[in-house]
């Protein structure tokens, strides 16, 4: 299971930055140490992620994670321009970083002793993902691509290096409120998310929640995938879990108190889920 990073934990380190615009573009299949992110300016081309193939084509975006096998190649006449970085969403330490953004075919126990951990970040879909930028959204993220990937081995100054990770953390902005953005503009979504926001602290079920959406069951579901890669218990928990932080952290309420007051009938429960996505029990979290 992924370790949860809110964005007070998140310290990325950038292994390479990358802007490829060559017509023989083909990477992959490979396994790779850190996390990597994708983005296509220009072109047509197929990738496959985890098994999954996708059609590559301007404002073409995914993140992938250690040990995620990828594949992506020019087709057709018109060449693929790509930006692309390499990263960790925290220093792992000088070993694994030393090994830059290496990737193996066959990945073994040193490779998982060293690769980054599985991480799920605060407002980002379970990785790897992908998404595809209109066009009107595409200017921002294309010119800070660009200008990481042209500057990041531009000299040995460290300036390069530190405007690369500026231009990571807009990025990520970038595609968090580009993804609230989309799950908030279906008004039956908008009706969902009011909904459990108004009622997380019950015991409702994804019947419930379709039926103040105006939805079925199923559609609630494919909305909820299709918009924001997650699923009606996820979001429910993520919902509750974050009402949880901010009870421990402004009220003296008790633990129990609060799993309860959170929506959470089972406190075993709660204390196993809060520990899987924050990486400590509550308590501990409390007063860290």
């Amino acid at each position: 299971m992924a370790d949860f990073l809110s964005w007070k934990d998140i310290a990325p380190e950038i292994r390479g930055a990358n802007f490829i615009d060559s017509p023989d573009i083909s990477m992959g299949p490979r396994f790779n140490y850190a996390y990597q992110l994708l983005y296509v300016f220009k072109g047509d081309g197929l990738g496959e992620i985890c098994g999954t193939p996708y059609r590559l084509s301007p404002g073409f975006f995914c993140l992938y994670g250690p040990a995620d096998s990828h594949m992506f190649k020019n087709v057709g006449r018109n060449p693929l321009q790509l930006g692309m970085m390499n990263f960790s969403w925290r220093n792992e330490g000088a070993e694994k970083l030393a090994m830059g953004n290496r990737a193996i075919e066959n990945p073994d126990e040193d490779f998982h002793a060293l690769c980054d951990p599985v991480y799920q970040i605060e407002g980002l879909p379970d990785i790897p993902f992908t998404l595809t930028f209109p066009k009107g959204e595409r200017t921002n993220i294309e010119r800070i691509l660009k200008d990481a990937g042209r500057t990041f081995r531009s000299s040995d100054d460290p300036a390069p290096v530190l405007r690369c990770k500026a231009a990571f953390f807009e990025i990520i902005h970038i595609v968090v409120s580009f993804l609230r953005e989309c799950f908030g503009g279906h008004p039956a979504l908008r009706a969902f998310r009011n909904f459990i926001a108004g009622n997380y602290a019950s015991e409702i079920v994804r019947r419930d929640a379709a039926l103040a959406s105006g939805l079925s069951e199923s559609r609630l579901t494919a909305l909820l995938r299709s918009e924001l890669n997650t699923n009606f218990t996820d979001y429910l928990t993520r919902v509750r879990m974050e009402a949880a932080t901010e009870l421990l952290q402004y009220s003296h309420l008790s633990v129990k108190e609060i799993s309860l007051r959170c929506g959470f009938a089972d406190y075993s429960y709660f204390v196993a889920r809060f520990k899987s996505l924050y990486g400590f029990p509550p308590g501990e979290w409390r007063s860290r």
